[in-house]
């Protein structure tokens, strides 16, 4: 075994028996490791101080490491996905802030870097993911908008200007591209995107806010930030405008109606 003399200690820390911990349909004596106890029950109970438990635990799992590192390694998703990394951009940035972790801003920093060098093609354009050195997939309006919201918090997070220059460029890519010129709010594909027999447009929110209701209170920021009014005049039509379709009592586009508070006239 792969623990050696340590075996015993790790069967009894991780539930492991010759009957198994787990059993489904088909499934018998199958164990699946985890910690039945606390490592303070076990302290106490093989009569170890807990630094010692703690200790034997991680040098095994380090053993098991190594001995699982000479198997065949299962598929991974590794691709690097914009709309997920603005997300977790805003996420580090305001952590930084309201935590006082100069590390997450680092963090966002590094990441906003990424995705403003390796993620854009030759014209300025947006790629939704990126693998194997190569981005590809012309980006969508989730792209677009939780990017800028990253770089929006990333900019209060640090104040450096080129965030925020960055946010108000992508901003107008956005507009030029996805924008509903005729009626409001914008469509999920850009306008030179693959030709589809419908360019859907959300608006409701979900696990995640619609890129519409991250879009609406973006323009709403980066004018309050830089006194261009355009910038609120769209977000207010487009609010309005999707408004009139959210049933009475809905959760529809919370993330934009949550922040109306910085509104003077509300």
């Amino acid at each position: 075994m792969a623990l050696g003399k340590g075996s015993e200690f790790i069967k009894k820390v991780f539930g492991i028996n010759k009957s198994g911990n787990f059993r489904d349909e088909g499934n018998e004596g199958i164990n699946i490791p985890y910690l039945p106890k606390s490592i303070y029950e076990l302290a106490f109970e093989l009569k170890l101080p807990v630094d010692t438990i703690r200790k034997q635990i991680g040098d095994a799992k380090k053993k098991l490491f190594e001995y699982r590192e000479k198997r065949m390694h299962p598929g991974k998703d590794d691709k690097i996905l914009t709309d997920w990394n603005g997300l977790m951009i805003a996420a580090l940035a305001k952590g930084a802030q309201a935590f006082d972790k100069p590390e997450y801003a680092d963090a966002a920093r590094k990441a906003s870097d990424f995705m403003l060098s390796r993620m854009r093609g030759t014209d300025g354009r947006f790629y939704h993911r990126y693998r194997d050195g190569e981005p590809a997939v012309m980006a969508f309006l989730d792209d677009h908008a939780f990017f800028v919201w990253g770089l929006i918090e990333l900019y209060e997070s640090t104040f450096e200007v080129s965030y925020l220059m960055a946010a108000l460029e992508i901003t107008d890519i956005m507009i030029e591209h996805f924008q509903d010129k005729e009626n409001h709010g914008l469509y999920f594909t850009a306008d030179d995107a693959e030709e589809l027999i419908l360019r859907k447009k959300e608006i409701y929110d979900g696990a995640v806010p619609s890129g519409n209701s991250i879009a609406m209170l973006n323009l709403l920021r980066l004018a309050r930030m830089t006194g261009k009014a355009e910038l609120e005049g769209k977000s207010n039509a487009d609010r309005k405008g999707f408004f009139k379709h959210c049933p009475a009592g809905s959760r529809s586009i919370y993330a934009i109606d949550d922040r109306l508070i910085l509104r003077s006239d509300r």
